[in-house]
């Protein structure tokens, strides 16, 4: 992956540029490129109280801070060819299981609810990535 960089001491750049990088790794480490990909992706169900339930095959990163998540996002959209749908915790599903990965990036409080269904997820196999 190349990537140019014109703007010094940008805090937005290097975060930017951290995230990018960390998506190479999980992409490799998680074994989400298009290879491993499901090749089944059903249309994703929306469930109680509009709470995001989850697509087979699609990314989901629940985030309190969109903005970092944005270039995340785009890159996996980009190299990857992922679906990639955001969410903050007052809307997230109770059962996660049929997403391809979860990316967490909650900077704020993070409710008990959210916790348990995060910990469930990566539990039950799911690929959670955690970011800071």
């Amino acid at each position: 992956m190349r990537m140019s960089i014109f703007v010094e001491g940008d805090e937005r750049v290097r975060v930017a540029v951290s995230v990018a990088a960390a998506a190479v790794a999980v992409i490799a480490w998680a074994g989400l490129a298009m290879g491993a990909r499901d090749a089944a992706s059903p249309a994703g169900a929306m469930g109680t109280a509009g709470a995001v339930e989850g697509e087979a095959g699609h990314i989901l990163i629940v985030a309190d801070d969109r903005g970092p998540m944005d270039v995340l996002a785009e890159f996996l959209r980009r190299e990857g060819g992922f679906d990639v749908t955001y969410v903050e915790q007052e809307v997230l599903g109770e059962d996660l299981a049929a997403w391809r990965a979860v990316f967490m990036y909650i900077h704020g409080a993070m409710t008990a609810r959210t916790e348990r269904v995060l910990i469930d997820y990566a539990v039950g196999g799911g690929r959670l990535i955690v970011l800071h």
